[in-house]
């Protein structure tokens, strides 16, 4: 029996640390003898006051295992999205990519998959990764409470993901030899409302996706973790590099025109990795927690 079942069982209610509960979110049952508070977003405690029946401790306890236990399964779901999205959109991209006939991976972005008789493949790959990303976001919102990046590196990681799967489902013009018979290079015309949709999601994920890595690079600093730290700055650092050489071969610079399908791939298998990466980190360990002073970002 738990030390709070036996508390309760002797009639002695155990203090309740001082939290400060939203009212809205405090309810009271049975005359005010059983009291349920909601403290976050993730832990609510069953109370029971004075002059109950011994087995009401049990129920109070039971309720107290049963939120936290559906609470964690609930974030670990989330959190396990992270890992899925990014590996179901990397392996779908360079699969269909070195099959596709006509299509040549390194001079064609990844989007021009979208287009074709079977583009209705990578549209389900980047709406449901794009999804499952956001998903995880959620679950990092919660799974790092407060703190550096516990709100900006979620938001933005969200914002990719979303991205992503807005990419999917308005296709971009067909350009640089793809479908084939198109000429090669940036559509030569003007480009049509949702490719220009298309276009904006694209660099909402490749802006998003490494300015939420230096955030929460900076979090990892905070509280000591060198490796993940190093990490996740270099990675955001790589990713807006990469994409910037891709806009710069696309645009038929010199050199880096030869291979900007390459790049592009490059900038979102860093991109990408790192959010599968920091995935499994939290899955496996708690979220690092700065000093109660670290200022929020």
């Amino acid at each position: 029996m738990s030390r709070d079942g036996e508390r309760h069982l002797n009639g002695n209610r155990r203090p309740m640390e001082r939290i400060e509960p939203l009212p809205r979110l405090r309810r009271s049952f049975m005359g005010g003898r059983i009291r349920i508070e909601r403290r976050d977003r993730s832990q609510v405690r069953c109370d029971v006051l004075a002059g109950h029946p011994p087995e009401w401790g049990f129920a109070a306890a039971a309720v107290n295992a049963e939120v936290s236990m559906d609470g964690d399964r609930a974030m670990r779901w989330t959190l396990a999205c992270g890992v899925a999205g990014p590996i179901l959109f990397t392996f779908v991209f360079m699969v269909d990519g070195a099959i596709r006939a006509g299509y040549d991976p390194a001079t064609t972005p990844i989007s021009q998959l979208l287009l074709g008789d079977a583009g209705w493949l990578e549209s389900a790959a980047f709406v449901t990764s794009g999804l499952l990303i956001v998903a995880f976001a959620i679950g990092l919102r919660g799974a790092l409470r407060e703190g550096r990046g516990a709100r900006w590196g979620p938001i933005l990681i969200g914002v990719a993901g979303l991205g992503l799967a807005v990419a999917g489902i308005l296709l971009p013009d067909p350009a640089f030899g793809y479908p084939p018979g198109t000429p090669g290079g940036p559509p030569q015309a003007s480009a049509s409302w949702h490719s220009t949709v298309h276009v904006l999601a694209a660099f909402a994920i490749f802006g998003a996706l490494p300015v939420s890595a230096v955030i929460l690079s900076r979090r990892f600093r905070s509280v000591g973790a060198a490796p993940w730290w190093l990490y996740s700055l270099a990675s955001g650092v790589a990713m807006l590099v990469a994409f910037v050489s891709y806009i710069v071969g696309t645009s038929g610079g010199d050199g880096v025109g030869l291979v900007p399908g390459w790049l592009e791939r490059l900038s979102v298998l860093i991109g990408f990795l790192w959010v599968a990466a920091l995935a499994a980190h939290l899955l496996r360990s708690p979220a690092p927690s700065p000093g109660g002073n670290a200022a929020r970002t």
